[in-house]
C-alpha cells in the first residue's frame, strides 16, 4: 500500500484549477486562473516532511484584469491582461516587488508572445509588435513597416517565435487562421 502525504490546511494547499503551470520564476512555479495569479510555496514550507510544492492560500494576486498570460525576461516576471502589464522582481517573499510596465499595451491571445530571455515580443492589442526587456518597451514598434499587413490580423488566432542563428534574429508572425 502507498501513501501520500495530505496537504496542510493553509499552507501546502493543492493548486488552484488553472491555466497550465509554465513559468518557473525565484524557485516558484506561477500559474494563474482568471484575474488572479498564484505561486508555489518556498521559504514559508517550514515543515520538513513537505516533499513537494505546495500553494499556499495566501500566495496570490488579484489583478482585476483576466490574466493572458505570464513570462520571463531577465530577472523580471511579466504579467499580461488585455489591458496592462505588470511585473514582479525579486527571490523571496520579502523582496518581491510588484510594478507595471505598462497601463495600455496588452495581449489578447496567449499565443501571440514569445521569448528567449531577454526580450520578449507580442502582438498587442493596437496591432503592433512590441518588445521589452522586463524594463521599458520598444520605441518605435518593430512592425512599422509591415502594419498595413497585420492590422487585421485575429487576434485568438495569432502565434509568435523568435528563432537566433549565429548574430542574427528573427521574429515569426503567424496567422492560423489565414
Amino acid at each position: 500500500m502507498k501513501t501520500t502525504l495530505a496537504p496542510l490546511v493553509g499552507i501546502n494547499a493543492p493548486p488552484t484549477a488553472s491555466s497550465p503551470c509554465e513559468q518557473l520564476f525565484a524557485s516558484r512555479i506561477f500559474t494563474w486562473a482568471n484575474d488572479t495569479l498564484y505561486w508555489s510555496s518556498v521559504e514559508e514550507a517550514t515543515n520538513n516532511t513537505m516533499q513537494e510544492e505546495g500553494f499556499p492560500t495566501n500566495n496570490k494576486r488579484r489583478f482585476g484584469r483576466q490574466i493572458t498570460r505570464v513570462a520571463i525576461v531577465g530577472d523580471v516576471l511579466l504579467i499580461y491582461t488585455v489591458s496592462g502589464i505588470f511585473t514582479l522582481s525579486g527571490y523571496s517573499l520579502t523582496t518581491f516587488q510588484w510594478g507595471q510596465l505598462s497601463r495600455k499595451a496588452g495581449l489578447r491571445g496567449p499565443h501571440a508572445l514569445a521569448t528567449d530571455g531577454k526580450i520578449c515580443v507580442w502582438y498587442d492589442v493596437s496591432n503592433q509588435v512590441l518588445a521589452t526587456d522586463g524594463q521599458s518597451i520598444s520605441k518605435p514598434d518593430l512592425s512599422l513597416d509591415i502594419r498595413p499587413s497585420i492590422n487585421a490580423l485575429v487576434h485568438s488566432g495569432v502565434s509568435m517565435a523568435i528563432y537566433s542563428v549565429g548574430k542574427r534574429n528573427f521574429i515569426f508572425l503567424g496567422n492560423g487562421l489565414d
